[in-house]
């Protein structure tokens, strides 16, 4: 049985959420995942939280999205002492090579490039579980 955990996920577009999270079902992870549609939402699900005991083990950023980028949500989470030891990934559509130094230079844990095809979700659901438990670091995949 897989630990209990608490991950938050911020992607704009509806489908890319849905296969993100029915890969976190497939792993045993089930309703132990937030979904919020800009680094905006991001910011503002944390502020309501009113004890650390309470913040994700992780949050999963998408690196365009309306209103605040991923980037720049990642930016403003490493430099706010309440939240920058949550590890951060990256999950994003864009494989360039400027957009993945960037985030991990700004601290992003990890950067996964959404696949094309369902069955590479799970093997990444698996991987955000691990850095969920674990808060491994600075990994392109």
């Amino acid at each position: 049985m897989l630990q209990p955990i608490k991950i938050l996920l911020a992607d704009n577009d509806e489908d890319d959420r849905e296969l993100i999270g029915e890969a976190l079902n497939a792993i045993g992870i089930e309703d132990k995942y937030t979904y919020v549609e800009s680094g905006f939402n991001v910011l503002q699900y944390l502020e309501a939280i009113h004890s650390e005991n309470e913040f994700p083990a992780l949050i999963v950023l998408d690196l365009v999205m309306p209103i605040l980028s991923g980037l720049d949500t990642l930016k403003i989470l490493k430099a706010d002492k309440r939240y920058r030891d949550i590890p951060v990934i990256i999950f994003s559509g864009s494989d360039n090579e400027h957009d993945i130094l960037d985030v991990l230079n700004a601290g992003a844990a990890a950067y996964f490039k959404k696949p094309p095809e369902f069955s590479a979700y799970e093997s990444i659901a698996r991987k955000l579980y691990g850095y969920s438990t674990t808060g491994m670091s600075n990994a392109i995949s």
